[in-house]
């Protein structure tokens, strides 16, 4: 159950994090102010689902979970028995990071150098530069709205080492469970009290990244201690099943953040330790596949969306919610797809050279 090859199932999670933001930002026109797709917003009917689609903003708190898990668990032994130092450590990051998210950067602000894309925001070419410089998390919006969370993740990276100075220590499930559970009230209070911070930049994004990943590393330690589990792949499933039917639960009834979020960690943690049907779900290989390609979906989503709504826009604008509901799944299920293939090819053609060339260059 622990041993140290990939979690499958966790990189099956990615892919439907990544999903759930795309149907988000498809579905829903305006998110953070910003419009994405003005035209579709609000047409598709989803019925019992709408309130648990246009909450998947939550997602992006599950990717930071899932880094604060993930790098202890890939990094921590190697750092330990000097295999990898601070240096080295950053330059694997920096590779998963930066290729697709340089490239992206790029095709927009070239894109609007020759009058291709006039985004629906004031365009300011600073922004740019702070995107190639990973310190957009300072300038809302992104030339690529999403990647406010690129940044995000990154500062974490860098904060790695001084989170797992402060939590690596730590034993025992009382005290493990105790720290996550401080962490989800402070994040939780902080969004609440502090209404002024912004989730998606500033300081309010440093703060909802930190809480998310540091949330993440003690999940790792539960793990890695191999406590605060039933240790049968029936209980375990049985426990992830019902952690994602509450999170659903208090989503469809729109509870705040308060009810929300606590689901989240623990959805990851019993998904890790999955040994029945939830596993082999989420470690199939369309699953595991998609997880792959989840990065460059997310990044990708937005530029998608915004030649759907140079193209179309009008078009969309016309369509009835009620008469053309068989017309509007049409373009939403077109929207995803092609999100799908742009990922795939940015994954193949982008993402994954250019980390090997980087780690290659670098670390040879």
């Amino acid at each position: 159950m622990f041993a140290r090859d990939h979690i499958h199932t966790l990189t099956g999670l990615r892919g439907v994090a990544a999903l759930w933001v795309v149907l988000l930002h498809g579905s829903f026109g305006k998110v953070n102010s910003f419009p994405y797709l003005p035209g579709f917003d609000k047409k598709v009917a989803w019925g019992s689902f709408e309130n648990i689609v246009s909450h998947g903003y939550y997602a992006v708190d599950l990717f930071f979970i899932l880094s604060g898990f993930i790098i202890p668990y890939v990094y921590v032994r190697n750092l330990a028995n000097g295999r990898d130092n601070f240096f080295s450590y950053m330059i694997k990051r920096f590779a998963r990071l930066y290729p697709a998210h340089a490239f992206i950067t790029l095709a927009l602000a070239g894109a609007y150098s020759v009058s291709l894309w006039q985004p629906v925001y004031h365009f300011e070419w600073w922004s740019a530069l702070l995107s190639m410089g990973l310190m957009n998390i300072w300038k809302d919006p992104s030339i690529n709205i999403p990647a406010w969370s690129i940044s995000a993740e990154f500062f974490a990276y860098l904060s790695f080492p001084v989170i797992w100075f402060m939590i690596g220590k730590a034993k025992g499930k009382i005290v493990l469970l105790s720290i996550i559970f401080s962490l989800i009230f402070v994040y939780v209070s902080g969004i609440a009290m502090v209404i002024g911070m912004h989730w998606h930049y500033g300081l309010g994004a440093v703060f909802r990244v930190l809480c998310g990943f540091s949330i993440g590393c003690v999940l790792y330690r539960l793990y890695s201690d191999k406590i605060c589990v039933f240790y049968t792949p029936v209980h375990n499933d049985h426990v992830f099943i019902t952690c994602v039917i509450g999170l659903f639960v208090v989503l469809f009834i729109s509870l705040p953040v308060y009810f929300v979020y606590p689901f989240l960690p623990f959805i990851i943690f019993y998904l890790a330790v999955s040994q029945g049907y939830v596993k082999v779900f989420f470690s199939s290989r369309p699953m595991v596949y998609l997880g792959m390609i989840s990065y460059s979906v997310y990044l990708v989503h937005y530029p998608v969306l915004e030649i759907y709504r140079i193209l179309l826009n009008d078009y969309f604008a016309g369509l009835d919610m009620v008469s053309d509901q068989k017309e509007i799944r049409f373009w939403m299920t077109a929207i995803v797809v092609s999100v799908l293939i742009a990922a795939a090819l940015i994954y193949h053609g982008i993402e994954e050279p250019c980390r090997r060339w980087i780690r290659k260059r670098f670390l040879a």
